[in-house]
């Protein structure tokens, strides 16, 4: 007759094997699910994508995917030209401190965006100073001297001050303050809003996974085919301002820092 030690160590084994069993199960499902998704995405039918995003989030609400899931919610509601606080929010919510490469991903991602969406009002705020004065104004004092209510976010979401200045008119000279530079210095590029919701979401085909190498938790690497020659990532590796962030099951999860790029493995 078995010890109570030695049914209680059978009875750990056992629950372990389960959940074991049941994480592959969820992977087996979820990353195909998400593949799909991927795979239809596009601005003309961004409708199916929200619906099919909101499936999967109740389908599978444990799934590590879930950032690559609510990053493809936010930008289908932009790209339908939703600017109020539920995108915002949404966004906000996927800033995190877990400092995992997913994670660090997931938040650098977030405020890209959040801080596109805040840029925009400190450009309706210049818009305004302009049409009172008929000028830009010479530095961004005069939007901090603003009501609340009306005083736009004067830091990016890094909590850096705007890279501000006004500047001349391209083709007459000596007319000052009647255009302007607005930056954030934590972006090197399509600061604009809708300059970036113009492109395709599609980090490109630079990356393509060849070979998973480990799988062992805490350093797994892939081999990808990048052009003539082969190319090994660990999560958080970045090739041509391509990062890998994920290797699952079934799949890889790569960034630009704008777009997810979900990839099945071969």
């Amino acid at each position: 007759m078995r010890s109570r030690n030695e049914l209680t160590a059978l009875c750990v084994v056992f629950l372990s094997f389960v959940a074991s069993t049941a994480v592959r199960a969820q992977a087996q499902a979820d990353e195909p699910a998400l593949i799909a998704i991927c795979k239809a995405l596009g601005p003309s039918n961004r409708d199916v994508t929200a619906k099919s995003c909101a499936a999967f989030q109740k389908q599978f609400p444990a799934s590590p995917l879930m950032p690559v899931v609510r990053g493809l919610v936010g930008w289908c509601a932009l790209q339908a030209g939703d600017r109020g606080e539920g995108v915002t929010k949404l966004f906000e919510a996927m800033v995190s401190d877990a400092g995992t490469p997913f994670s660090d991903a997931t938040t650098t991602m977030a405020r890209r965006w959040l801080t596109r969406l805040d840029r925009e009002k400190v450009k309706v705020a210049l818009k305004k100073a302009y049409t009172e004065h008929v000028s830009y104004p010479a530095t961004l004092d005069a939007l901090a001297k603003l009501p609340e209510g009306q005083k736009p976010p004067l830091n990016d979401r890094w909590g850096r001050p705007w890279r501000y200045h006004d500047a001349e008119l391209k083709y007459v000279r000596g007319i000052k303050a009647q255009k302007y530079v607005l930056e954030s210095s934590n972006m090197d590029r399509d600061q604009d809003l809708k300059d970036a919701l113009a492109k395709a979401y599609d980090v490109g085909t630079l990356l393509k996974p060849v070979k998973i190498l480990s799988r062992e938790k805490g350093h797994e690497s892939v081999s990808f085919a990048a052009g003539r020659e082969p190319v090994v990532l660990a999560p958080g590796g970045r090739y041509r301002g391509v990062t890998l962030v994920y290797v699952g099951q079934n799949l890889v999860v790569l960034t630009d820092d704008d777009h997810w790029s979900v990839m099945p493995l071969p």
